[in-house]
C-alpha cells in the first residue's frame, strides 16, 4: 500500500515559496541599492589634458572589465617578482583570495614615460568610465548606512609612483537601509585623500551638487586624491599626502557608468568575482610603490561608519612658519618633489644614484657651503618631457591647530583662471 503524499508535497510547496520569497526580497534589496546609487551618482571633473603626454590628468575612472582576458595583462605569483601565474586572468581567476598575488600591467611603474597612459587609452576602447557603488552598513554603528562610490585609474602618477590606484567617496544616511535612505537626503560625504579623508555635510557651502544630488568631485592630477573644489592643496601627513595637490585648471566633466556591488557578499563574488581578489591591483614593488589592495580589503568596506569618524574637516595644511606666500608654496611643493624623484631613483637604480650623488657629495666637502651647488627643481611635467603648465595662484592663510601643534592653513590656493568643459 503506498504512502499518502500530501504532508511530503505540502513541504516541498513550503520550501519553494520560502526560497521564492527570500529570492524577491533579496531582488527588491538590490533594485532599492540600485536606485540609491544612481541618483546619487558623482560627477568626476578632472583637470584637462590637451595634449598626449602633456600637462593635467591622462588617466579616466577604468571599467575594470578592460583588463580582464586581457593579454598585456599578467597575474603573478606572491613570491617574486617574475612568478607568472597566468597571462589575461579574468575576473574569476582572481576570485578565491590570492592572497599577495599581483596584477601586472606593461611597464616600469617608478620609470612610467608615457606608457601607462598610452596603454591605458589603448585597453579602454570600447569601454565607458565606471564607477562602483558598495552599500554597506556597521555593526558597532546602528542606524547609519554607508554608500560608496569607488573609482580605479590604470596608474598613480604621484610622488608614490605606483600602478592602480583605488579611491572613492562615501554618502553616510541616518538609515537602517536602502529603502529607508530612499526616503531622506544624506547626513554628510566624504572624499578619499591619500590615507585619510575630508568630509563635508550635506548642504555645506563647500559641498558642490549636480541637479542636487550628484555630488561634484576634483580629483588631483596625478594623484587622484579627490577634493571638494579646484586649487593647490598642501599636505605634510600620511592622512594628506605629503606634497601637493593640484586640481586647478580648466576640466573635463565625466558621468561614469554606475555598476552596482551587491551588499550581500555571496551575491557580489556571483556578479563580481574580481571583489574577492586578495591580491594587488598593480605591479610589486618596496613599501608605497606597491600596487594597491582592492575596495575589498580597505577598513572602509566592513567599517564604512568607524572610518567616517576619522575625517577631516578642512585639508590643506602646510608645514609650520612665520610667513608664507606664494613663493613659499612653490618652493614647498618642488622640494617634496625633488626628494621623492631622488628616492624613486633610490630604490629603482642604487648603484647609480650613489655614483651620480658621490661627486656632488666630495664637491661639497671640499668647497663648503658656499661652493655648493644649488640644486636644480623642476615640475612633474617638465620631468615627463612635457611643457610646465605654470598658472599663478592666489593663497590666503590663516593661524589654525592640528594635531601635531598651531601652525598655518591655506583656506585655498587657487588658480587664477576657472574654467570647465563639459561632456
Amino acid at each position: 500500500m503506498s504512502r499518502p503524499l500530501a504532508p511530503h508535497f505540502a513541504v516541498l510547496v513550503f520550501l519553494t515559496l520560502a526560497l521564492f520569497a527570500v529570492s524577491t526580497a533579496a531582488s527588491a534589496s538590490t533594485g532599492q541599492e540600485r536606485s540609491l546609487a544612481d541618483r546619487y551618482a558623482p560627477v568626476i571633473r578632472l583637470v584637462q589634458q590637451d595634449d598626449e603626454c602633456g600637462p593635467g590628468e591622462p588617466y579616466r575612472p577604468l571599467d575594470v572589465n578592460a583588463l580582464f582576458g586581457q593579454p598585456t595583462v599578467a597575474l603573478r605569483g606572491p613570491w617574486n617578482g617574475t612568478d607568472l601565474v597566468k597571462i589575461g586572468p579574468t575576473a574569476k581567476d582572481l576570485a578565491g583570495g590570492l592572497y599577495e598575488y599581483h596584477l601586472d600591467f606593461p611597464g616600469n611603474a617608478l620609470e612610467p614615460g608615457c606608457d601607462y597612459e598610452r596603454w591605458a587609452r589603448h585597453i579602454s576602447v570600447g569601454h565607458e568610465p565606471a564607477v562602483y557603488t558598495h552599500v554597506a552598513s556597521d555593526a558597532d554603528h546602528p542606524g547609519r548606512l554607508a554608500l560608496q562610490y569607488w573609482l580605479f585609474y590604470a596608474y598613480n602618477d604621484w610622488n608614490n609612483l605606483h600602478e592602480g590606484d583605488w579611491e572613492m567617496i562615501q554618502l553616510v544616511f541616518d538609515a537602517d537601509s536602502a529603502a529607508d535612505a530612499l526616503s531622506r537626503r544624506p547626513a554628510m560625504v566624504g572624499y578619499s585623500q591619500h590615507e585619510g579623508a575630508e568630509k563635508a555635510d550635506w548642504g555645506a557651502d563647500k559641498l558642490e551638487l549636480v541637479d542636487g544630488t550628484h555630488p561634484v568631485v576634483y580629483p588631483a592630477a596625478g594623484s587622484h586624491a579627490n577634493f571638494f573644489d579646484e586649487g593647490l592643496f598642501l599636505g605634510s601627513s600620511a592622512e594628506q599626502g605629503v606634497g601637493c595637490d593640484n586640481t586647478a585648471g580648466a576640466h573635463d566633466d565625466l558621468r561614469p557608468t554606475v555598476a552596482a556591488i551587491p551588499s550581500d557578499p555571496a551575491q557580489a563574488r556571483a556578479e563580481f568575482p574580481w571583489i574577492d581578489f586578495q591580491g594587488r591591483w598593480g605591479e610589486r614593488q618596496p613599501a608605497f610603490y606597491n600596487g594597491p589592495t582592492g575596495p575589498n580589503l580597505k577598513t572602509q568596506w566592513t567599517q564604512p561608519i568607524q572610518w567616517s569618524e576619522g575625517w577631516r574637516d578642512r585639508s590643506f595644511t602646510v608645514p609650520a612658519g612665520s610667513a608664507f606666500g606664494p613663493t613659499a608654496t612653490d618652493f614647498f611643493c618642488r622640494v617634496i618633489g625633488n626628494g621623492s624623484r631622488a628616492l624613486v631613483q633610490l630604490v629603482n637604480r642604487p648603484l647609480e644614484f650613489l655614483l651620480l650623488r658621490l661627486p656632488s657629495f666630495s664637491s661639497t666637502r671640499s668647497h663648503g657651503r658656499r661652493g655648493a651647488r644649488q640644486p636644480h627643481y623642476e615640475s612633474r611635467d617638465a620631468v615627463r618631457g612635457a611643457r610646465p603648465s605654470r598658472r599663478p595662484f592666489t593663497c590666503t592663510w590663516r593661524s589654525c591647530r592640528s594635531s601635531s601643534g598651531w601652525g598655518f592653513c591655506s583656506s585655498r590656493c587657487r588658480s587664477s583662471s576657472r574654467s570647465s568643459r563639459h561632456s
